[in-house]
């Protein structure tokens, strides 16, 4: 690449892997350069290593990348601004990509796709590689943590839980498309503001896991069931030790797999079994019991302490205060600012 400066690069951090936060620690990474040689260097130390071309030329580069984590929860936002070719023979950790601006182009075994401003698209399969060409390209990624997301939902795992393939990289569905795009800006303008008081433990683990159920929807691979030999479990000793599992971990983060693992059943055996004896989900009953458990903190509550609504919801894992104000409301027939304080 020609007619492109070589001033020093400009980096508030610049690590050897994405940053691993403790749950609710924040950590945060930039990197600028106008320089072509230090901005492929900085990505291949940050994530795995590739081989790259230009494919033209640029009078001014620009590269800059932005990336905020706080627990499982991550987003990376890029500016190239050169037409580029990256190419890598084994991918690392599944990343969602929204494109901003420029046009990318995609080539993976299952061949070639294009995207412009607009588009969200899976970076490859899992430890496969693929090439990309872009032009002008600004986006926004997300990480996908594959160990936690939900194998019923359609993607295929292996016996340690990790996703071997996703059903497809793409979606053209303009609905799926927008819901995406949402996403990304829950994680960005909820998750990860550093001035948010809504970031906790609970919230963030939430979050994560919001991230991996909606591309298990979106990219899993159809046609996948539950098992049949599972269809009449929902015994009492199942749903007893999966009831008081959740009653006593309710200010914990935990999934699906914490729960069935403390009742020693499968999963799906866990959720035949709530929905025998109480009609709901496992995690409706968490949700539950967390509601019921602000109410009781909420009522505690008094002016000396200065807790708020918003803090209390939090605690709780609520990370929406109008889902939270809405659901309270539906159970207790008052607002959540009506019990603060022993209202």
């Amino acid at each position: 690449m020609t007619a492109v400066s070589n001033r020093s690069a400009e980096a508030d951090a610049a690590p050897r892997g994405p940053a691993q936060p403790q749950p609710g620690r924040r950590a945060a990474a930039h990197f600028r350069t106008d320089d072509v040689a230090a901005a492929d260097d900085f990505l291949r130390r940050t994530y795995w290593d590739y081989e790259a071309r230009p494919l033209g030329t640029v009078e001014a580069f620009r590269f800059h990348h932005a990336a905020r984590s706080a627990g499982p929860c991550a987003m990376v936002e890029l500016e190239h601004n050169a037409a580029y070719e990256h190419v890598t023979e084994a991918s690392g950790e599944p990343m969602l990509v929204s494109v901003r601006r420029g046009r990318v182009e995609r080539t993976t075994r299952a061949g070639t796709e294009r995207f412009t401003a607009g588009d969200v698209f899976l970076l490859a399969q899992p430890g496969e590689g693929y090439s990309l060409r872009w032009d002008e390209l600004q986006a926004v990624a997300i990480p996908v943590r594959p160990h936690d997301a939900p194998s019923a939902a359609g993607t295929s795992v292996d016996a340690a839980g990790q996703v071997v393939r996703f059903g497809r990289l793409a979606t053209h569905c303009p609905g799926q498309r927008d819901m995406l795009r949402r996403t990304f800006g829950f994680i960005d303008k909820v998750v990860l503001d550093p001035d948010s008081a809504q970031s906790s433990e609970l919230v963030l683990g939430s979050a994560a896991r919001l991230v991996q159920a909606l591309v298990a929807d979106v990219f899993g691979a159809p046609g996948d069931g539950f098992e049949t030999r599972e269809q009449a479990a929902g015994d009492q000793g199942t749903f007893r030790r999966a009831r008081d599992y959740i009653e006593a971990n309710a200010d914990r983060d935990i999934i699906l797999a914490d729960i069935a693992a403390a009742a020693f059943a499968s999963p799906r055996a866990v959720q035949l079994s709530f929905r025998r004896h109480l009609d709901t989900t496992p995690m409706a009953y968490l949700r539950r019991v967390r509601l019921e458990r602000a109410h009781v903190e909420l009522g505690a509550s008094s002016p000396a302490d200065g807790t708020t609504v918003t803090q209390v919801a939090a605690h709780w894992g609520f990370a929406s205060m109008g889902r939270f104000a809405q659901d309270y409301r539906e159970l207790y027939g008052v607002r959540p600012s009506d019990t603060l304080w022993g209202g």
